[in-house]
């Protein structure tokens, strides 16, 4: 595959899902067990989270705040968000009403995704001094109540099969360019205010906020728990969660995402360190 020739992140996976349909690329860990979902599988939920946003009305360039522990749902969600030209602004699970609050406004964000109870009252009690974002989307069923000036929606229902969607995601993302800002980066301020880090855009470059050095690494999460990409025949491990861009890691000189390669030794997955998805690196 020809990543130079590609313009976008969305792009790049749609046309991967498009070689390999069948093969397994996210997976999670349930009760003990790394449980695997396909491209196509992916793809389609991508393809309905992005419709669903679009009728929310986020449209190019609108800011969505993630929340959310290491789990698959997140990339759907990232994935989902870019395809519309949307910018994907993730947040620490870590952070505290206030932190949130910030990052809310100083992003001025339409709508915020988060994993469950565990971290939504904290952003919620944010969202509701929030001038910006109203609009909260749950992962999971959500059991805290959730004040009346928001607007809760839960993931399932986003998600649930259409007979046709509103818009062709796939024609959407095949609009957007390198240069289009994919992420929007924060990380912990000392004694303060969540610092606003730098830009991302389709091709890993870092904004004019950032730092000279090419490409990006995303955060691990509260819980440590990774999930694995598949990619031809390898799994690669990702690393969400935190402040990072699905955890992923670029080589824009060559062309090439990257992330933690896994090595699976009978039941035991080991780590290593991270390579380029350029066999002639790792």
């Amino acid at each position: 595959m020809n990543y130079k020739a590609l313009n976008n992140l969305a792009t790049m996976f749609f046309d991967i899902a498009e070689h390999f349909p069948q093969k397994p690329f996210l997976w999670a860990k349930r009760n003990g067990k790394y449980i695997s979902g396909s491209y196509s599988e992916t793809k389609n939920k991508v393809q309905l989270l992005a419709d669903s946003l679009h009728q929310l009305g986020v449209e190019k360039g609108d800011r969505v705040v993630v929340v959310s522990e290491n789990r698959p749902e997140w990339v759907i969600a990232d994935l989902a968000i870019i395809s519309l030209g949307g910018i994907t602004v993730p947040a620490y699970t870590t952070n505290t009403t206030d932190d949130h609050l910030y990052i809310l406004d100083h992003s001025e964000a339409k709508i915020a995704i988060v994993s469950g109870d565990k971290l939504a009252v904290r952003l919620m009690n944010a969202m509701s001094k929030s001038a910006s974002c109203k609009t909260i989307i749950s992962i999971e069923e959500l059991s805290s109540d959730v004040d009346p000036s928001l607007k809760y929606l839960d993931w399932s229902s986003l998600l649930a099969p259409r007979d046709k969607l509103s818009m062709d995601v796939l024609k959407e993302a095949v609009n957007l360019k390198r240069d289009d800002i994919a992420c929007f980066i924060y990380t912990s301020g000392t004694g303060g205010n969540p610092n606003y880090a730098n830009q991302i855009d389709h091709f890993f470059r870092p904004g004019p906020h950032g730092n000279d050095t090419p490409g990006f690494a995303g955060y691990v999460g509260a819980n440590n728990e990774p999930f694995i990409v598949t990619i031809g025949n390898i799994d690669y491990e990702v690393i969400i969660g935190g402040a990072g861009h699905s955890g992923l890691y670029s080589d824009p000189d060559n062309g090439y995402p990257g992330v933690r390669k896994l090595v699976k030794r009978s039941s035991i997955v080991m780590r290593k360190s991270y390579c380029n998805l350029n066999p002639n690196s790792c």
